[in-house]
């Protein structure tokens, strides 16, 4: 029998209503709204992109709490959860923005010199206290939440060359804590010098932590001061950025918490039609997002459309995405679906029906999938300090301090291999420079279980002395230039593939030769065009500590899309599953190409979705684990109303009992 689910499902609309004469009349049409649509939050902005000058004046920010002032209490009246956004803390880019009268704030300055005409500086004091009293003005209309927007970072601030935080402020901060005067220059050398990291870099990642932290308190305070019950939520964006601006995740929602509360709006989609392969990626960036947080800490993922409209993404991917929001876990999903430049809120046809109509079977996800639900799967470790520890080779953009995790489980997720964003204790995939990430201590521990690597990751961890426990002697690089590489063939029928099939490797810029250790077994070879052997092209491995490990020869975190996945590489990659994992395997798919599998569970029951990413309908099949059996099956199809099955019968008992079409999932309920 299927257990029992609460159906679960938060629509908050975020909108903007223009401080004007008609904004009464935009209030009232966006309470019908919510109400005929089902419509439980809006979140309104303040000055968004097409109205915004820059940094607000004390003026315009009087203009729109006058508004807000009067409509949002008949907003909370009419039952609807209210939220703020003002578009710009530090202010995202330019565009032809400067500074205004009276706004004295220090502007960030890239890495190179490049000096920002209005992006604020989060060491700037006279910036910090005139952002936590724009908060607190606003907090005192009575705002459930108030978002600090997706311009809380470093990184990303057009026209710079990477983003700020190397202005004089920072430069003299860091001078005091390393006890003398250092330019820009100098230090920009030392934070990307090639090789061992030098000191300075984990000073200055140090140095951003506590800015940031402090200007999120600041904020915090003058909040909790003008209205004790409101909350802050943060925007966030790819955790590795992240990462090379120094973040730590539980010391930021901390210093923004009031009364121990906190939200968070996580991004994961894309702004436009995306082909539906992409929700790999957008289900990682959730999970990755949810390891991060605190538990019990409450999820807005946002759902993003740009430039808005059906002309910029279909329905069915809005309903797709919005799906695998719900799969992990989510508490609400804010929607971006309308334009900012103040129109009504029914002069984008078909929002509203869009929406109810996704309502049945976004809810029966939300049941089905609760937040107490975690990932099972392939493990694909992350340190959010990884930037701290990684090693640069040309030394000349902060883009080299990025931990490269999202590879990984863009290529698990298309090739129907169940995956979570964190360590495994069973098997675990460690591509590209993700092994700089970690202490040796963990790396070995590592090594007692499953370890998948590809050429980048094996040739640091041979660099790190570990050869002896990879199964692999003499790696080094073949580059493209200087070799005619070309195919791998399988060399062993236990890569589950038929021995002596070819498949193309010439794409590559570079592949890594290797042998096999003595005890190492060749899966493929890999070959020239003049069908001569040139190395090993996958190994297996016992290791001496216990583990297994899983080693290719190409780099598949930085060319991936260079390996030229098919059902053969499909087939491997599952053989190379079992062997990490044993008889812990992770659930997969077979059935059609690119089916994202996510399993979940919370101990007490245990629940799979699998999502057909392409076009083609798919005879949607799970592997499953010996001792677990499909109880129920369930369709949910974008805009439409979901149907269950019961399991089918004989050797096809781990099959969905339906076609899955395009963006449709199908979900197990394991017993």
């Amino acid at each position: 029998m299927s257990r029992r689910f609460t159906p679960h499902l938060t629509y908050g609309l975020r909108f903007h209503i223009l401080p004007d004469a008609d904004a009464h009349k935009r209030v009232s049409e966006v309470i019908a709204f919510c109400k005929r649509f089902r419509i439980e939050e809006v979140h309104l902005f303040v000055y968004p992109e097409e109205w915004n000058r820059g940094h607000v004046t004390e003026a315009e920010l009087a203009e729109y709490c006058r508004m807000m002032r009067k409509e949002v209490a008949r907003m909370k009246s009419a039952g609807l959860k209210v939220g703020c956004n003002p578009w710009s803390t530090t202010l995202h880019t330019g565009r032809g923005r400067r500074l205004r009268d009276g706004q004295n704030f220090e502007t960030i300055v890239s890495p190179s010199g490049v000096k920002d005409p209005v992006c604020a500086s989060m060491a700037c004091p006279e910036w910090r206290r005139f952002i936590a009293r724009e908060y607190a003005e606003l907090a005192r209309i009575g705002f459930d939440v108030l978002w600090l927007e997706d311009d809380w970072r470093y990184h990303n601030h057009d026209p710079l060359d990477w983003g700020g935080g190397f202005e004089d402020g920072f430069l003299r901060m860091f001078s005091d804590a390393v006890g003398r005067k250092v330019a820009r220059e100098e230090l920009r050398e030392n934070i990307l010098k090639p090789g061992e990291p030098h000191p300075w870099r984990g000073v200055w990642l140090d140095l951003w932590k506590r800015q940031n932290e402090a200007s999120a308190a600041a904020i915090r305070d003058a909040v909790a001061k003008a209205n004790p019950a409101a909350r802050l939520g943060l925007m966030s964006s790819g955790a590795e950025v992240h990462s090379a601006e120094g973040r730590d995740w539980p010391g930021l929602f901390n210093a923004m918490a009031i009364q121990g509360e906190t939200v968070h709006r996580p991004h994961y989609t894309s702004y436009g039609e995306v082909p539906g392969t992409c929700l790999a990626r957008s289900a990682a960036m959730l999970d990755l997002q949810k390891t991060l947080r605190p538990e019990g800490l409450r999820s807005y993922p946002e759902l993003e459309n740009f430039p808005f409209g059906q002309f910029s993404k279909s329905f069915a991917l809005t309903f797709a995405q919005m799906a695998v929001a719900q799969i992990y876990g989510s508490d609400g999903i804010l929607l971006d679906l309308h334009p900012m430049t103040g129109n009504g809120v029914g002069e984008e046809p078909g929002i509203g029906e869009m929406l109810l109509q996704s309502r049945p079977g976004l809810e029966l996800l939300g049941g089905l999938f609760p937040a107490s639900m975690k990932s099972r799967g392939v493990g694909i470790p992350f340190n959010p300090q990884a930037a701290l520890r990684m090693r640069t080779s040309a030394g000349r953009s902060m883009d080299e301090l990025y931990p490269r995790v999202m590879p990984t489980a863009d290529m698990l997720g298309r090739l129907g291999i169940s995956f979570q964003m964190r360590r495994s204790e069973v098997a675990n995939a460690l591509w590209g420079n993700m092994p700089w990430a970690f202490r040796d201590a963990e790396i070995e521990d590592m090594l007692r279980g499953g370890l998948w690597l590809d050429a980048e990751s094996a040739s640091i961890l041979s660099e790190r002395g570990f050869a002896e426990h990879i199964g692999i002697r003499d790696p080094h690089w073949f580059e493209r230039r200087d070799s005619q590489y070309s195919m791998e063939a399988t060399a062993s029928r236990k890569c589950g593939i038929r021995k002596g099939l070819r498949l193309g490797y010439n794409l590559f810029p570079r592949v890594l030769r290797m042998q096999p250790a003595t005890a190492g077994e060749e899966w493929t070879t890999l070959m020239d065009c003049f069908g001569e052997r040139l190395g090993a092209a996958s190994v297996a491995f016992h290791n001496r500590l216990g583990g297994r490990v899983f080693t290719q020869a190409a780099p598949l975190s930085l060319c991936g899309g260079s390996y030229g996945l098919s059902f053969q590489r499909r087939a491997m990659a599952r053989q190379a599953a079992r062997f990490l994992a044993g008889s812990r395997a992770p659930v997969m798919a077979d059935g059609g190409a690119h089916l994202l599998v996510m399993d979940m569970s919370d101990g007490a029951a245990r629940r799979v979705a699998v999502m057909n990413m392409i076009p083609d309908p798919a005879d949607a099949t799970l592997i499953i684990p010996k001792g677990l059996k499909p109880a129920m099956w369930r369709l949910i199809t974008p805009l439409a109303k979901p149907v269950s099955a019961r399991p089918l019968s004989g050797k096809r008992a781990c099959a969905a009992p339906w076609k899955l079409p395009y963006l449709a999932t199908a979900v197990a309920e394991l017993a």
